[in-house]
């Protein structure tokens, strides 16, 4: 069996996880706890999101991450592990832009972390 490319989404609340998993219906993502971030008192547990790199997964995490961080200005560590072994973090910053925009630059920082071509995750992401 090859190996797959998978991608990791740290730092995600248990409600981040449960409305990410809408987002995900048919791909293969398990959660990974991460416990309490240090110096956090009374805080809850973080988990991760562990998804298999496919078409379908990126554009439910393009739709989730625009949609839940869009109005905000927010930062995210992803990391990608390639099939070959290497792995890939990036700092994903989400600012306060219109939607379809956001989803654009979204989908062309995921396709440069897997490979993928950004049409394929997005159609708009590939024209521009």
């Amino acid at each position: 069996m090859a190996e797959e490319a998978i991608l990791r989404l740290e730092g995600l609340s248990r409600a981040d996880m449960l409305e990410l998993s809408e987002y995900l219906p048919d791909a293969d993502v398990h959660y990974e706890e991460q416990g309490i971030p240090e110096g956090s008192l009374g805080a809850l547990p973080l988990v991760a999101a562990v998804v298999v790199v496919s078409v379908v997964a990126l554009k439910g995490l393009v739709t989730f991450l625009a949609y839940r961080y869009g109005g905000t200005t927010e930062e995210r560590e992803i990391e990608v592990r390639r099939p070959d072994g290497t792995r890939v973090r990036a700092t994903v910053r989400f600012r306060q832009v219109g939607t379809h925009q956001q989803e654009a630059e979204l989908a062309r920082t995921l396709s440069d972390l897997t490979g993928l071509d950004p049409a394929t995750i997005l159609p708009a992401a590939g024209s521009q």
